[in-house]
């Protein structure tokens, strides 16, 4: 049993692409994923979902992959950069 932050984002809902790419930074580039990604599990399920890494949410302990999440947090940034330009702020 883990425990879990409790927030209130709905991830049903759409992110705005500018919120999503700013929360990639904050989750890469400033390590946020340290507290955000445990050794077995994402420690905010929703907020999990609403980054597309809902395949994670709850897997077996034997298929989650600390490393590979991250690495896909790294592509989810570099893709939401492309589609954003060149825009820095």
């Amino acid at each position: 049993m883990h425990l879990h932050y409790h927030s209130t984002l709905d991830p049903k809902s759409n992110l705005e692409p500018r919120m999503k790419r700013w929360i990639l930074r904050i989750l890469v580039s400033l390590n946020g994923h340290r507290d955000f990604i445990g050794d077995q599990y994402i420690r905010n399920d929703k907020l999990g979902i609403a980054m597309g890494l809902e395949h994670w949410i709850d897997s077996p302990l034997a298929k989650f992959n600390k490393g590979a999440v991250i690495r896909e947090l790294k592509a989810l940034q570099l893709i939401a950069e492309k589609e954003n330009g060149d825009e820095k702020a």
